[in-house]
């Protein structure tokens, strides 16, 4: 309900503009564009909601390392960049690791169990 008022709002004060084109035009084209956009945006924001809601991908989670069984283990690196320097010792294949922070593709974790290095 308070993202369907939050479009409802931009709705309104579009439609109270009085200057043509609108400001929102430049970058939508129109009032039907400007509404698909409001929309696609409190989607995105009503699945970070139930994703908080329901815990996915959230700290806490336990993770099983499936990869890295023919290169005896995962790469770990010292920063979330690709470029960052690698840790000396490998994430063995089979470990269990707890999930403190997940940025895109890049997990920030607590060795569980298995061998490797500790976060």
């Amino acid at each position: 309900a308070k993202l369907r008022g939050e479009v409802s709002s931009a709705l309104a004060v579009y439609d109270r503009e009085t200057r043509f084109p609108r400001p929102q035009d430049s970058r939508h084209e129109c009032r039907d564009g400007y509404e698909t956009h409001l929309l696609s945006e409190a989607v995105r924001e009503l699945r970070k909601a139930i994703s908080r809601h329901f815990n996915l991908g959230c700290a806490g989670c336990v993770w099983r390392i499936v990869g890295g069984a023919g290169s005896d283990g995962v790469i770990v690196r010292t920063k979330c960049e690709l470029g960052s320097t690698k840790e000396p010792e490998r994430l063995s294949t089979g470990a269990l690791v707890e999930q403190l922070e997940l940025e895109g593709e890049r997990l920030r974790y607590r060795l569980v169990r298995g061998t490797g290095p500790d976060t």
